[in-house]
């Protein structure tokens, strides 16, 4: 029953270090999340992942995350 129901958990693809993408490559928008064991918070907007980089770009103040299907409940 666990695997049936993990099949259909979107796929995270690590980038960098515990920083994490939507394995979808035709939806755009979507958060970079920090996962480490069980603590997974949004860390950025994919244009501003930048900031890993040495190139800091602020997410907006009040700017809303797109959701992710399974991965937006940890968040909440």
């Amino acid at each position: 029953m666990a695997r049936s129901y993990l099949a259909e958990v979107p796929v995270m693809v690590p980038v960098y270090s515990h920083r994490c993408l939507l394995a979808d490559p035709y939806r755009t928008g979507t958060p970079v999340l920090s996962m480490h064991q069980t603590d997974i918070i949004y860390y950025a907007t994919s244009s501003t992942f930048r900031h890993e980089f040495g190139r800091p770009v602020p997410t907006p103040e009040g700017h809303q995350y797109a959701a992710i299907a399974f991965w937006s409940y940890f968040l909440e």
